[in-house]
């Protein structure tokens, strides 16, 4: 056994040296590189001149760019009229290579100047301009794979006819902003719901009109704001018949919850008339290129001049008027190359690189994760027939010696307390129990560390970082419960004796039930491992190149080693040792960002009361959000449900040597939960104010948000004090993993296998069990790695919310109705059991209250169901 037990330490510490040397150094690449991938395709064996204000998406895998403006023989200072065409190029992609189809198709008509989005249904075309008009069609185009051919497909016309209009889409509702009638610009704000599949139906909405000035050439983006994804209009330009013309650098918000517009910093100017976007990652909206308006001005005053002049007998100053305009014009700096960051989150803007031409009315696609800006006007009447591709860098720090050094020491004591308590276990009683040596403090501090988790670590100042204090509450469930618990479910547990809480089930109903109640805890409990597994996995990965699917492997790996050899003495005793390093590591963030901040804690805390940040009591009655007392509600329920009802709370009640110390570890737990949870609320406040300082620390390539204090940790803080800090990470998520490997496997072997089999070398199949589940859990993690999962802070509270509000319904039927029996129960939890599925597919009701749902509707119909088969 010592044997294998040495070659299995040593190849597991081998992966760990492996990985954590294997670190990349930093990378002082740009933000975004970019370069020239092909242009349009020739006209009759001559050159395109490029195209203004198409048509441009991806349908079926292909690039589609249709319509647009040129001017074909003479510039337009030259009395050159301009071209519209009715062109559609299909632009594929083989490997890393960009090739034209061979064929082009036409439009029904020549178009310019509308705007373009892609949707799954196709290239989304609305409103423009010809020679003749301005159009109000709404289309799609869409590439048909089967017959390589193109497909027009009608939509509901504009309320008015549009053009140099913007546009953006959330979820199925598309938005128009602005937009060009009657030479004038306007306010017009439209939606249309493009879900339904008879879209001729649907007809466009009026919404509340853009604020301040009419505007044409704008930009729109929808974007998250941490709260809500909602849009944001920037710039354009103001004008009318009458000649009034005015440049515009406002921005504001709206939010489709309130249907409402907000103003932004008006201290923020936004440069980007006709101009485009894209959005990346969870707060960012990127703004390349873009006009500021400066040199327009002057060459409409020297036309204003001309206009003025124009008939009057002063030959010589209007031939020299015009000579300048003709000058301006030929000798045109081009527009902007710089390239914008608004960070919706911080509401912080900043330059982040530069384009290698400036362009302006040109489309921006997003195909695959790359940015494409196609064509467009690089300067007065001149186009380009590049396709710009763009792509954003993923950034990663060096890691070093003395972190790789302090991270494996780390390992080096988990693996020797593991072996150190492998000693004690000779039966089932020290490995699942403890035999009740273990100090109720001890037992506090593994309660503790098993229900913060990695969850606490990340996604917690991750949370308070985007919004605001808000879940601040769910926690206070805690200290609401703790008299039923000291009361009511401790003395019951310990009174009995009991190895698994759902022998408590078979004791006061049937042993269906606690069969129920054990395989799904179990299947639960695996779930939550590849959960707690991923979550850290993942944003690490974000940070640094440590390749995901190895970072998972090498937490499950070390949890299983240490749980399976001590038992849950290893188990709580690493526990605790994690809980000081987690709670250590998350002051250290705070001493060091507190540090760095000008203005230090004062300024925090004033920049946060003053922006809304610490926001805790929100008491709309809405039970589809976030709320005070959805959370109070949610978190009360959750908390009764984790720690009266889970295997793993009442496994710990359990392994001190009696009631009194039970007690006093429930206590511990809670006294801890409280600062802790300002620790880390504070934490991810702390970080909006350090980013809102300093903007350029950012990572604008993050596309998780749970990776923020990770990025934080990785770039800001000093060697060492970061291998303290990952190591923080790694314990929180291996301080819940160990766990839940331990309680599944005393569940199965208690409540299943000792139940119905006779074992007489039970250690050996505890271990067995240990081994498996700890597998299962691990593979689990790498099999969720394949799937993209924005938040895991909601996947978890629903699945926590969906399974064991049910199942813990059924203990609070039986502890506290003692009228009780078996048959109500089972129809107590399989009818709340479908009562949950049916809420979280056809209701709006907020995750957090699944667990109340599920633990309500269990008790509710199983005292029906226990009136009318009442056996008497």
């Amino acid at each position: 056994m010592n044997i294998y037990f040495a070659r299995y330490c040593i190849a597991v510490i081998g992966l760990i040296i492996n990985i954590f040397f294997g670190f990349s150094q930093i990378k002082n690449n740009p933000v975004i590189d970019w370069e020239v991938i092909t242009e349009l395709p020739d006209e009759n064996g001559i050159p395109n001149k490029g195209l203004a204000g198409s048509f441009a998406g991806v349908s079926n895998g292909v690039m589609l760019i249709a319509g647009g403006a040129n001017f074909q023989n003479k510039m337009p200072w030259d009395g050159g009229k301009k071209f519209f065409s009715d062109k559609i190029y299909i632009l594929e992609k083989k490997g890393d290579k960009y090739n034209w189809q061979p064929r082009t198709f036409s439009l029904p008509s020549p178009v310019a100047y509308g705007y373009s989005i892609t949707t799954p249904k196709g290239v989304l075309c609305i409103g423009g301009r010809n020679s003749e008009k301005i159009l109000s069609n709404v289309f799609y185009i869409k590439w048909d794979l089967s017959s390589e051919n193109i497909i027009i497909e009608e939509l509901p016309s504009l309320p008015v006819p549009l053009a140099h209009l913007s546009a953006s889409i959330i979820g199925e509702k598309v938005y128009v902003a602005g937009g060009e009638n009657l030479n004038k610009s306007t306010n017009y704000f439209f939606s249309l719901n493009i879900s339904n599949d008879y879209s001729l139906e649907q007809k466009w909405v009026t919404l509340p009109s853009t604020p301040g000035l009419s505007r044409a050439f704008s930009v729109l983006q929808s974007q998250s704001n941490g709260k809500e994804h909602g849009l944001y209009l920037f710039s354009g330009r103001s004008y009318d018949e009458s000649g009034f013309v005015k440049i515009l650098s406002d921005s504001y918000f709206f939010s489709p919850n309130k249907n409402d517009w907000e103003s932004l910093d008006e201290k923020i100017n936004f440069p980007v008339m006709a101009g485009n976007s894209f959005e990346s990652g969870l707060e960012f909206v990127f703004l390349p290129s873009g006009d500021s308006g400066k040199e327009f001005m002057k060459i409409r005053s020297l036309e204003d001049l001309i206009n003025q002049f124009n008939g009057l007998e002063k030959t010589t100053l209007l031939d020299s008027l015009k000579t300048s305009l003709r000058d301006r014009l030929i000798n045109h700096k081009g527009f902007s190359k710089d390239i914008l960051v608004y960070n919706t989150i911080t509401k912080t803007k900043l330059k982040i690189g530069e384009l290698p031409y400036g362009v302006v009315t040109a489309p921006v696609v997003n195909w695959n994760g790359d940015f494409f800006i196609v064509s467009g006007e690089i300067s007065p009447g001149i186009r380009t027939p590049s396709i710009l591709r763009g792509k954003i860098n993923s950034v990663q720090d060096s890691f070093g010696f003395l972190n790789t050094l302090v991270l494996f020491a780390y390992f080096v004591l988990l693996l020797f307390i593991g072996f150190f308590f492998s000693k004690r276990q000779k039966s089932t009683e020290d490995y699942f129990k403890g035999n009740g040596r273990i100090p109720w403090w001890a037992a506090g501090l593994s309660i503790f560390g098993t229900a913060l988790s990695a969850i606490t670590f990340i996604a917690i100042p991750a949370k308070a970082y985007s919004t605001d204090w808000s879940y601040i509450w769910l926690n206070a469930g805690i200290l609401l419960i703790a008299p039923l618990l000291i009361y009511s479910f401790i003395p019951i547990y310990r009174k009995l004796n009991i190895t698994s809480a759902y022998h408590y089930l078979e004791l006061r109903f049937n042993v269906i039930l606690r069969l129920i109640g054990s395989i799904s805890f179990v299947l639960f409990q695996i779930g939550r491992i590849a959960v707690v597994l991923f979550l850290p996995a993942l944003a690490i990965n974000v940070v640094t190149e440590i390749n995901i699917y190895t970072c998972i492997l090498s937490m499950g790996l070390l949890s299983l080693l240490y749980t399976l050899i001590g038992g849950i003495e290893a188990v709580i005793w690493t526990d605790a040792m994690q809980v000081i390093i987690l709670l250590g590591g998350a002051l250290l963030s705070v001493f060091f960002i507190i540090y760095k901040i000008d203005g230090g804690f004062f300024e925090i805390m004033n920049s946060a009361i003053n922006l809304n940040k610490i926001n805790t009591f929100n008491m709309v009655l809405d039970f589809s959000k976030p709320t005070f007392w959805v959370v109070l509600f949610g978190g009360y329920f959750s908390s009764l449900a984790t720690y009266a009802c889970d295997q793993t709370m009442v496994q710990r009640y359990l392994t001190t040597e009696d009631e009194n110390g039970a007690v006093k570890s429930l206590l511990t737990n809670m006294w801890l939960t409280i600062p802790a949870t300002l620790i880390f609320f504070f934490v991810g406040t702390s970080l909006f104010v350090f980013f809102k300082q300093y903007p350029d620390k950012m990572n604008f390539s993050l596309t998780n948000g749970d990776a923020i204090f990770p990025w934080y940790i990785v770039k800001e803080l000093p060697n060492g004090v970061v291998g303290l800090l990952i190591s923080g990470i790694l314990a929180a998520a291996m301080s819940s993993v160990s766990s839940s490997i331990n309680s599944a496997a005393t569940s199965y072997c208690e409540d299943i296998h000792f139940r119905f089999w006779n074992s007489r070398k039970k250690l050996n199949l505890a271990r067995l069990a240990t081994l498996l589940i700890g597998i299962i859990g691990t593979l689990s993690a790498l099999f969720m790695a394949e799937f993209e999962i924005k938040s895991l802070w909601d996947i978890f509270q629903k699945i926590l919310g969906l399974i064991i509000g049910s199942m813990s319904g059924l203990f609070v039927l039986g502890v506290f109705f003692k009228k009780a029996n078996s048959t109500g129960a089972l129809i107590g939890f399989s009818g709340s059991l479908i009562f949950q599925i049916y809420i979280s597919n056809f209701t709006n009701l907020n995750l957090l209250l699944y667990t109340a749902s599920g633990m309500l509707m269990c008790l509710l119909i199983g005292i029906l169901g226990s009136v009318i088969f009442n056996k008497k």
